[in-house]
């Protein structure tokens, strides 16, 4: 009984150790293979032995795989080793500075490596692909120091595989279940000189990369081929760095269309008086204009614009763009002084009712003469200031070897060489690099403001009057018109940037129109202070000047359609992929604006005028009136100045 027993135990023994010798040489048979591929796998075949005997000599050993936790998986062990530099493989086409053919670069398009090719790898088929870098030596690798990705689909027993990839589901496990085993990242360095081929299946660390079934997409981008928008940035060399903000500033030199005012100081000999001559009548021929009649405020004027943008999409197809417009105050003065008529200094109106009857004539109100000690100053000053606000859709945009239509991104298709380098804006300077277009269509919001007066201030001083006119000797007159006129225009703007860049260089036209409403402000005040010697406090100025009258004198206002037309030219220089030096031209014109110089009327009831004896005056006809009168302006300019992208 007890030799038969023992005799059960030695044969029990014997096939534990026929099995445990078999499972060990297809171990070692399968260790072999795991070396000759440079990689080391755990085997199905040594889990089931492995179960096997646990199930034996161990009472606490697991179930059979299908009573596990459904739940439970296990998890891929991540690669001991990375490459921690991965960007695209594109074909360099400026290789006449002596560079090699091929280029790795990052998603802006920048260069960071170039790579020399060597004998028996092939890099042609991973143009366009993601790759790493094993070793990274400097600017220049050879591609035997690349992680090339696998080109198959299906994965074959020749592939050597740098990640983990999944074992098949033994039979009993649930649906779903997945199990994943660790596998060592190669660390071998000389096998890209053998002619094996290294396949990466990790991503770019930070940022996700979407697998479609065109390939790897950078944020999601639907319309860039097998890259993403990013990551190209458009066709062709050294241009299109896509940057998700810019930043525009420049000087303006500006000129705008004078404003036109009627005759305002005059001199002549004493017997004219500074009369102007009447129409049709040869009289006053000594009377000439000293200030007015003729356009003022046409120097040129200094300011600023600042324009700020941002792209909202990863494909710069749509961005958000503010800006603003400062033209610094522009002061125009004239003055002219005369002491007992030498000169005769005067200001000119024509007297529709004339104190003391007479036709309407041309008349003059002295300034300086014998009775007058006295000056004029001229005074007019304009400020301009705008802002917008907008949104700009990229409607087609063109390089080398691809055009795409309204709204889509610009992308490379398979022709990887519209993307070969150097890339970067900065450094693209040889003859490889080609043109690139673009067309872009802007809607928004836009205000402009203009704000101008004009005031003429005489102060007289009376010199030795003839007994009971003017004053006694020595009264001071101080006289001030002033008009002031405000213009503000709210609308909406729509427009067309067209574009072209070459190189480092690059030309835009910008055109766009405004079109809505402007606000119309108009504001008369006139007074005449009257102070006799030795008097103090001054008594307060009476209502009215000259041109402004108590007919005249108040504030008005009103609505106008108006348009406003412009076009930009621009020529631009990088002088680093992120920064630019511009220079350009602008043309707008303002249609329905009112100035100060075109409310000012002419035509005065002299009975009107302060100081004129209540029993003299006629308050009919009313003059000087009140009426718009408006106009269009013209405004031209130099902008120099740089654009800042990032």
């Amino acid at each position: 009984m007890t030799v038969a027993r023992f005799s059960s135990y030695a044969a029990l023994g014997a096939a534990y150790l026929s099995l445990f010798l078999s499972s060990q040489e297809v171990s070692y048979a399968q260790q072999q293979r795991s070396y000759s591929n440079s990689t080391n796998r755990t085997n199905e075949t040594d889990r089931a032995a492995g179960n096997m005997v646990d199930a034996i000599f161990d009472n606490n050993a697991p179930g059979p795989l299908g009573a596990r936790n459904p739940s439970r998986t296990r998890r891929p062990a991540p690669l001991t080793k990375r490459s921690k530099l991965q960007a695209k493989l594109v074909r360099n086409s400026n290789k006449a500075d002596g560079t090699p053919p091929y280029a790795l670069v990052d998603r802006y398009g920048g260069v960071l490596r170039y790579v020399e090719p060597v004998d028996r790898l092939d890099l042609k088929p991973y143009l366009g692909k993601v790759v790493g870098v094993k070793h990274d030596t400097g600017d220049i690798l050879l591609a035997s120091q690349l992680q090339l990705p696998n080109l198959s689909k299906t994965k074959t027993a020749s592939d050597v595989q740098l990640a983990a990839f999944q074992e098949p589901i033994p039979a009993g496990s649930e649906s779903g279940e997945t199990l994943l085993e660790p596998t060592p990242a190669d660390e071998s360095d000389s096998q890209g000189m053998t002619g094996e081929t290294y396949s990466y299946d990790g991503t770019f660390e930070g940022e996700p990369i979407y697998m479609g079934e065109e390939g790897i997409e950078f944020g999601g981008c639907p319309h860039c081929g097998q890259v993403g928008c990013d990551l190209q940035g458009g066709c062709g060399t050294g241009v299109w760095r896509p940057s998700r903000a810019y930043l525009r500033a420049d000087y303006l030199l500006w000129w705008f269309d004078g404003m036109n005012t009627p005759p305002l100081v005059t001199t002549s000999d004493p017997q004219d008086g500074g009369v102007l001559p009447n129409p049709g009548q040869d009289d006053n021929q000594s009377t000439s204009i000293l200030y007015g009649g003729t356009p003022i405020l046409e120097d040129a004027r200094s300011g600023f614009r600042i324009q700020i943008g941002s792209w909202v999409d990863d494909c710069a197809t749509q961005a958000i763009e503010a800006d603003y417009l400062f033209l610094g105050r522009l002061d125009e003065t004239y003055s002219a002084s005369g002491n007992d008529g030498v000169p005769v200094i005067a200001r000119p109106f024509f007297d529709f009712f004339p104190v003391g009857g007479g036709p309407p004539q041309e008349n003059a109100e002295e300034v300086s003469s014998d009775d007058l000690d006295g000056s004029v100053t001229v005074m007019s000053r304009s400020q301009f200031q705008g802002a917008g606000i907008g949104l700009r859709h990229n409607l087609c945009r063109c390089g080398t070897a691809d055009c795409v239509g309204c709204g889509d991104c610009v992308g490379c298709g398979s022709l990887m060489d519209c993307c070969a380098g150097p890339i970067g804006c900065g450094s693209c300077c040889g003859a490889g690099c080609s043109d690139r277009r673009y067309v872009d269509f802007l809607f928004g919001f836009r205000w402009y403001q203009l704000r101008e007066q004009l005031q003429v201030m005489e102060d007289l001083i009376v010199d030795v009057p003839p007994e009971g006119d003017i004053g006694d000797n020595g009264t001071q007159i101080i006289v001030m018109d002033r008009f002031n006129t405000e213009n503000n225009f709210t609308g909406g703007e729509l427009g067309f940037d067209w574009g072209i860049e070459r190189n480092r260089w690059s030309m835009n036209i910008l055109t766009k129109i405004g079109i809505g409403g402007t606000h119309q402000e108009v504001s008369i005040n006139g007074s005449t202070q009257t102070i006799p010697p030795n008097t103090d406090p001054a008594p307060d100025p009476e209502v009215g000047g000259l041109l402004a009258l108590s007919s005249n004198i108040g504030n008005y206002e009103r609505d106008r359609f108006s348009m406003i037309p412009e076009v930009n030219f621009n020529l631009g220089y990088k002088l680093t992929p992120s920064l630019k030096l511009r220079a350009g031209y602008t043309l707008m014109y303002w249609t329905n604006v009112v100035r100060p110089g075109d409310q000012i009327d002419r035509q005065i009831n002299s009975t009107l005028l302060p100081g004129v004896p209540a029993e003299d005056v006629e308050p009919i006809p009313l003059a000087p009136l009140f009426t718009f009168n408006e106009t269009n302006l013209l405004i031209q300019g130099l902008n120099f100045g740089g654009e800042y992208s990032w």
